[in-house]
């Protein structure tokens, strides 16, 4: 099913987020959801601030799209509980957001606007006159995955019982950006710049969730640590009235933690539960790019192409829930 009628669907059954039956006599739960989800990923910066004196060296890179994401997140959970108190879950997320950012970007001598080659192999630097720029640039986020958890009910008395877990995680983080500068004065020089960084991460989750059950009202708090190897590629394909046109790729592999917080209110409603949730997520590292400052005029031979950098996240969602027990 493609992940906007998966999310329309959760949509129709009720907005959504996670909160399986708590001590169910039935076995099996289902839990569709869907949420608004906001993310704080690290910021895009492709252009320069460069001084003007000598080769027009990097003074500072300059900011092109604050990385500050929203839009909807569906998820779908599946569970099954024995007898006893032994409980499996499989879950999975997707969330597909785009976010555009316009911007002028003044040059006032000594100071001068512009932007380096991304495979810092050309020998022209781009733009470094006196002219403003303006800029447009924006950002495709996917984020998808999953984790398969297997846990223990401890009842601690008649209505709270304490949940811990652990399992596998994993997900795809891919960020594409399509940039445009354009020189407002004459010479009118423009840069276009497409560039993508994917991320794959792979890793074990654990994590306890306290479960207030009075029978009718469910109440939830979980909180989990994740553990991750992360495979990062990036590539960038840059054109430039200067002229050139060039290509750039690098790879990383990195360990990372993620923490999430999750916590949210039920009504029971005989196999049914309905309700409101709402939660919050870290990531220690998701990749940046990190612009070029290099090209082979002189002057600029030791900086770096365009390549990856380090970065993280800070997410939260809100929205409702059903869950369907049988």
């Amino acid at each position: 099913m493609p992940p906007y009628l998966l999310c329309l669907v959760a949509l129709l059954v009720c907005i959504a987020t996670s909160a399986p039956p708590a001590r169910c006599e039935s076995s099996f739960w289902l839990t569709p959801q869907a949420s608004y989800y906001q993310v704080q990923l690290p910021e895009y910066a492709p252009m320069a601030m460069r001084a003007a004196a000598g080769i027009n060296k990097l003074v500072e890179r300059l900011t092109c799209e604050d990385g500050d994401t929203a839009g909807p997140l569906a998820e779908m959970t599946v569970g099954w509980q024995s007898q006893g108190a032994l409980f499996f879950e499989a879950q999975g997320f997707y969330t597909s957001m785009t976010s555009e950012q316009n911007d002028l970007f003044d040059s006032d001598p000594p100071i001068r606007v512009g932007w380096f080659p991304i495979d810092g192999t050309q020998g022209p630097v781009g733009l470094g006159s006196s002219h403003d720029v303006t800029t447009h640039a924006s950002r495709d986020v996917k984020n998808y995955g999953g984790r398969l958890i297997v846990g223990w009910d401890v009842p601690l008395n008649d209505q709270i019982s304490i949940r811990p877990f652990v399992g596998y995680s994993g997900m795809e983080l891919n960020q594409d950006f399509s940039f445009q500068g354009h020189e407002i004065q004459p010479s009118y020089q423009t840069m276009s710049l497409d560039e993508e960084v994917d991320a794959t991460y792979h890793g074990l989750i654990g994590g306890s969730k306290i479960v207030f059950d009075t029978g009718d009202i469910v109440a939830h708090l979980s909180g989990s640590v994740s553990v991750y190897n992360v495979h990062a590629e990036y590539k960038g394909y840059q054109v430039s009235s200067n002229p050139y046109t060039v290509h750039a790729s690098d790879t990383e592999d990195e360990f990372c933690a993620g923490v999430t917080l999750e916590g949210g209110v039920s009504r029971r409603i005989s196999n049914w539960t309905l309700g409101l949730s709402a939660g919050a997520n870290y990531l220690s590292y998701v990749p940046r790019i990190i612009a070029s400052d290099k090209s082979t005029s002189a002057g600029t031979r030791d900086g770096k192409p365009s390549h990856i950098g380090d970065g993280e996240s800070y997410g939260w969602k809100i929205g409702m829930n059903v869950s369907c027990a049988f």
